[in-house]
């Protein structure tokens, strides 16, 4: 972010030029404009290498030992790929621009491709079940009661509801919360959280079609364990919307419909919106 505040212009006006001449000559250079264009890049070298840097220092503390060795090969090759760019935009400068008029690509530092196929097979395997892990956590911490606050504050811009109803709505929260709090223990996330990860893996398996019935009894099980938390979800839903007064739901479902109708709302799709508001 810092390189990007520090020379933005210098970025706006390399993206500017390269872009130009992707629709002036298919993104081809000669040794005419070759000269411009390194002129405009070379600057900027230094604040791409102190970008990487930054990336990989500011998030060694978010990730594992095993992350950050990835991340900085990762960050390594961008290096080489900055080093190989560099050192082609120094010719280009000198006039010594590429047959075929094409920028960076000679820059790409050759593969080493050093693995066996089952040191490949088994990064892959590694690599599927991070991400299976990542996602079965990020549902896990999406899953109510995140995001009740937002709805309170939510609900109250939209009826306008008074100081009175905003402490009846937070009291409404704090109670769901608790009852949420008794049903999501520690071994209920564990068994959450070993659930989806099996769904999660099983959809990148390849094997979908003949994992269905597992599959099927995966679904049955996280409905079941899901169930009573989402029942309290919706029970909170129904409480908060029930403290706004005919008049605020009347105004409500009034700016709702009047915003839908421009959007071409059918009436019995406008019926629907004023259903939904009533308690």
């Amino acid at each position: 972010m810092a390189a990007a505040h520090a020379n933005g212009q210098d970025w706006q006006g390399l993206i500017e030029h390269i872009t130009e001449s992707e629709f002036r000559n298919n993104g081809r250079f000669d040794a005419q404009t070759g000269p411009e264009l390194a002129k405009r890049f070379l600057p900027l070298t230094g604040a791409m290498r102190g970008f990487w840097e930054g990336v990989t220092n500011d998030s060694r503390e978010f990730l594992s030992p095993e992350q950050v060795a990835n991340l900085q090969k990762w960050s390594d090759r961008n290096r080489a790929l900055i080093d190989g760019a560099e050192e082609q935009m120094h010719r280009w400068a000198a006039g010594d621009v590429d047959k075929d008029g094409r920028p960076f690509r000679s820059a790409q530092p050759p593969q080493e491709d050093t693995q066996t196929p089952e040191q490949k097979a088994a990064e892959r395997r590694q690599m599927l079940l991070e991400w299976a892990r990542h996602r079965a956590e990020r549902d896990l911490e999406q899953m109510p009661p995140e995001g009740w606050g937002s709805f309170i504050e939510r609900s109250a811009a939209f009826f306008g509801f008074s100081d009175e109803q905003k402490t009846h709505a937070r009291a409404i929260r704090d109670k769901y919360q608790n009852q949420v709090k008794a049903i999501m223990t520690p071994q209920w996330r564990t068994r959450v959280l070993s659930n989806r990860l099996k769904q999660n893996l099983i959809d990148t398996s390849g094997e979908r079609e003949s994992l269905e019935p597992w599959r099927y009894r995966l679904g049955t099980e996280y409905r079941e364990l899901t169930e009573p938390v989402n029942k309290l979800a919706d029970a909170l839903r129904t409480e908060v919307v029930a403290l706004a007064t005919p008049e605020q739901r009347t105004a409500a479902v009034a700016t709702v419909g009047q915003a839908a109708a421009k959007h071409g709302a059918t009436a019995e799709e406008l019926r629907t919106i004023e259903a939904v508001m009533k308690p």
